[in-house]
């Protein structure tokens, strides 16, 4: 499933005490379907306790002033930030994918449904990021969430490595975040919509839940599992099939 996100509701999904990443490389992806909106929407952000005003902070999100492209925005430990604009753009009231792979201060990679814009301004990552959202933004201490998303949201997932080119396209293309390098991934949250708090597969680092209710499903190439099942036959002779089960 997917979460539907409501922006004049402030819904999101957020943890505290939550530090999936701390250093590059990492790369960050969601299947989004975003409404037409005004100002800018966030998809996933990582957050801190910081005190200095916009410091500590690390989005993924969509600017929906004109463009409707992606926008990364980054926040180091002292108030200093960068903004980072795709040339290409998300298609309103469509699922797209959207992607950005960190390799280090000055590489830092962005996808839009597979296609790829580099972008190289220095800026070191914030050194306390305890604060995990999808949907919203947290940039300093204060506790409001802010720069909320308008549309839907499905899988969202974090690694603890830059993908190459190949391996988003294979997102761009349906494939499930768990048939992407699953030995990587530091969080994974399929968005079933049918538990609060929201369940994290990789350790049980659940999400608090405000809003955001359960919505209709992009398509995705999920993992299998083969099964083996006992199916007696008529003559006597065993007979042993094999049923495939999908997760993701």
């Amino acid at each position: 499933m997917a979460r539907l996100f409501v922006k004049s509701s402030g819904d999101r999904l957020n943890r505290n005490a939550d530090t999936p990443i701390s250093a590059y490389p990492f790369t960050l992806f969601a299947q989004i379907f975003p409404d037409t909106s005004t100002g800018d929407d966030t998809i996933m952000a990582l957050g801190s306790d910081l005190l200095a005003s916009n410091s500590g902070f690390l989005r993924m999100g969509v600017n929906s002033f004109g463009p409707f492209n992606m926008r990364v925005n980054l926040g180091n430990d002292v108030g200093g930030s960068a903004t980072y604009d795709s040339t290409a753009t998300f298609t309103e009231d469509a699922w797209n994918t959207a992607s950005v792979s960190f390799e280090s201060a000055t590489d830092r990679r962005l996808y839009i449904n597979g296609t790829k814009e580099t972008h190289t301004a220095n800026l070191a990552i914030a050194s306390s990021l305890v604060y995990t959202a999808i949907g919203s933004t947290r940039r300093n201490s204060t506790p409001e969430d802010v720069v909320p998303f308008d549309g839907r949201i499905a899988l969202p997932t974090i690694w603890n490595v830059t993908l190459p080119d190949a391996e988003h396209a294979m997102l761009a293309a349906g494939f499930s975040p768990l048939l992407v390098r699953p030995q990587s991934i530091v969080r994974h949250y399929p968005l079933i919509g049918r538990t609060s708090p929201e369940i994290e597969l990789t350790g049980g680092f659940d999400l608090t839940v405000t809003g955001a209710v359960a919505a209709d499903h992009p398509p995705v190439i999920h993992p299998v599992s083969q099964q083996a099942i006992f199916i007696p036959s008529a003559g006597g002779i065993s007979d042993f099939r094999y049923r495939q089960r999908y997760f993701g």
